[in-house]
């Protein structure tokens, strides 16, 4: 018997009788015969009730709409090359925001298949706009390019989206590049219970955005495992959603990742969007956009401009074969074992003011089991409590405390003193003890990790064998050729030159190198507490081969600004040294400069100053307003 594609043949099939189909068929399954008649009866009633509606008249000004919210702290040298310039390209691709959390679920008995929604655009925005009722998890691998003009905007990224949990994990490293300038990200965010807690990689900082994103829907990842807006001109978001305001239709069938997907296509005066969606799940795995953007500049004359948008879906793995997804608490574990220090600012990123005694609370990620060191900052008092050696800690940063005008002095001899002891550590504990710059000798060492270890440190363990990356059951060490410290312990005592003992920078330091043992031997299994950055090995050095990601660039200190000194005691001050991250290393304004805090104590095992805790200022301004209450005195 001839095969027939049922769901093809009888797709407008309302007006058959039962016996009709089943005489075409006999073999059809009851199963299959209700699938049909769903969509029979779906096709009947958009006759009957004729509800193609009109388009909302306010979706034609969308086009001239900044969409997207900037959720990155860029330096200072980088803002005004690059600001404006990426907003512009956010909001003229319009395919950066993302809705995620007031999705009204439907449980997994939809059974729309491929078939039912070959040709039928209603069956397939059906399909789209309850995406995450197909699926339980889901773990994806993505790549972005944007370019608008001259500027060119590149994204990687890797998802993690549980929907009972509602919660979504993302990795995305991002370069902009234009004319003007070069900026780039490497951040992980995570999005739950209307909350986005965000590590900046570069910067070694994490936040919690301080309001509930619930009315928001601002996440700088792209919306693909749940597009329901693309089709949904009433969804309360600005971006994706406003591709297909005009008609586009049904244009055919193709293959992403290995999924079947129904494409689409959309032509207008500006452009033409070509779409791929999974036809099993509704997740969009491919799009692209080619067309011209019209904006009104400054001074309110429009002007054209060239828009192009490439996204594409490089591995996605559903339910079971995502395996192991990372949970709010582990989240929050990554948070408080890297050392991230809190980033608080008297208003957020939105210009909401923020309490900072509940400023970048983790709570809600869930109750940490694990023992960690935390620092406690008063206005009266330090207090640090300790634990085991492998223990990492938390590092916060408080909000600031300007100190009275007669607890501030231009004091010359701890100013240079703390200005020599930074540049130590910014010149030579961070450059040599992370080992920033190294000779690596073609010799290393391979061993073999568990899976579940290897994945900890979010795919950037590398072979110098083929240089792939993303290893999950290997891990190499480079022989440090040329060292500039002999041996672990030599390092350690370096640090101590700058740090003092209770110092969480030297606890950090001190958690990045391990001792491998003598008996082990190439190909063996290393755990957890052996995989580290820098490694001894039958005395000699080696450093783990892994993807160093993208860098930022050293403050520079300016000697002609004076170094501020306050609360100074017999055993303690405190440090206020300005400083500016200038690409063109040219002295900043006085009214330009930030400054780093740093607390300096008398360590009596050195009988000399060292480094307590410092924090990075970041906000211009601050340093001329204590040096002009210093000079008033």
């Amino acid at each position: 018997m001839k095969k027939i594609d049922l769901f093809e043949t009888f797709e407008n099939a309302e007006d058959e009788l039962m016996e009709d189909l089943t005489d075409m068929s006999p073999e059809i399954s009851d199963e299959k015969l209700e699938k049909l008649l769903a969509v029979s009866e779906r096709n009947y009633k958009m006759k009957k009730e004729e509800t193609e509606g009109t388009r909302k008249e306010k979706y034609k000004e969308d086009e001239s709409t900044v969409s997207g919210v900037e959720r990155v702290k860029r330096t200072v040298w980088l803002r005004p090359l690059t600001m404006a310039a990426s907003l512009v390209l956010i909001g003229a691709t319009v395919a950066g925001s993302v809705a995620l959390l007031n999705r009204g679920k439907m449980t997994k008995t939809d059974e729309t298949t491929a078939s039912d929604i070959a040709g039928d655009k209603e069956a397939l925005k059906e399909l789209c706009s309850n995406a995450p009722s197909h699926y339980d998890k889901l773990k994806a691998s993505y790549k972005v390019v944007r370019i608008y003009d001259d500027i060119t905007d590149v994204l990687d990224a890797q998802v993690e989206y549980d929907t009972k949990e509602d919660s979504v994990f993302v990795h995305r490293q991002q370069e902009n590049s234009s004319e003007s300038g070069y900026d780039s990200w490497n951040m992980k965010e995570f999005i739950y219970k209307n909350k986005i807690a965000t590590i900046d990689l570069d910067n070694n900082w994490y936040d919690v955005l301080p309001y509930d994103i619930s009315n928001e829907h601002l996440v700088a990842v792209e919306n693909f495992w749940d597009p329901k807006g693309v089709f949904d001109l009433d969804y309360p978001w600005l971006g994706i959603a406003e591709r297909l305001w005009s008609d586009w239709d049904i244009i055919g069938k193709d293959t992403v990742c290995g999924r079947e997907c129904t494409v689409i296509e959309q032509l207008t005066d500006n452009g033409k969007l070509t779409a791929y969606f999974d036809a099993e799940t509704g997740v969009e795995l491919k799009y692209s956009y080619e067309g011209i953007s019209v904006l009104g500049d400054s001074d309110g004359i429009e002007k054209t401009h060239t828009a192009k948008t490439e996204f594409e879906v490089t591995d996605i793995k559903y339910d079971d074969d995502a395996g192991h997804l990372i949970t709010p608490l582990e989240f929050r574990q990554m948070i408080e074992e890297g050392g991230y220090r809190s980033e608080i600012r008297e208003k957020d990123r939105y210009g909401n003011d923020v309490d900072p005694e509940s400023a970048n609370d983790l709570s809600y990620l869930g109750v940490s089991d694990i023992s960690v060191t935390t620092t406690t900052v008063t206005s009266e008092q330090t207090t640090m409590t300790t634990t085991t050696d492998d223990t990492e800690i938390i590092f916060t940063t408080p909000v600031f405390e300007e100190p009275d005008a007669e607890n501030m002095s231009f004091d010359a001899e701890l100013g240079k003193i703390a200005l020599a002891m930074v540049k130590k550590e910014e010149a030579d504990v961070k450059f040599k003890i992370n080992m920033a710059a190294l000779n690596l000798a073609d010799e290393y060492l391979e061993f073999s990790v568990d899976p579940e270890i290897a994945e900890e440190w979010d795919g950037i363990l590398c072979s110098p064998v083929d240089g792939s990356s993303g290893l999950t059951d290997k891990v190499y060490y480079l022989l440090v050729d040329e060292p500039e410290f002999s041996n672990i312990k030599e390092m350690r005592r370096f640090g101590r030159s700058v740090y003092s003992a209770n110092s969480i920078d030297l606890k950090r330091l001190n958690k990045m190198t391990a001792y491998l043992p003598d008996d082990l031997e190439q190909g063996d299994m290393i755990s957890r507490e052996q995989l580290r950055k820098i490694v001894e090995y039958r005395g000699k050095l080696y450093k783990l081969y892994y993807y160093l990601g993208i860098g930022h660039l050293s403050p520079v200190y300016f000697e002609d600004y004076p170094v501020i000194i306050a609360d100074r005691t017999n055993t303690s001050f405190r440090a206020f040294i300005p400083f500016d991250i200038n690409y063109n290393i040219e002295p900043a304004t006085e009214e330009e400069l930030q400054f780093q805090e740093v607390y300096f104590v008398f360590d009596t095992e050195y009988n000399d100053w060292r480094i307590e805790r410092e924090y990075d200022r970041y906000d211009a301004g601050v340093y001329k307003k204590l040096a002009d209450k210093v000079r008033g005195q």
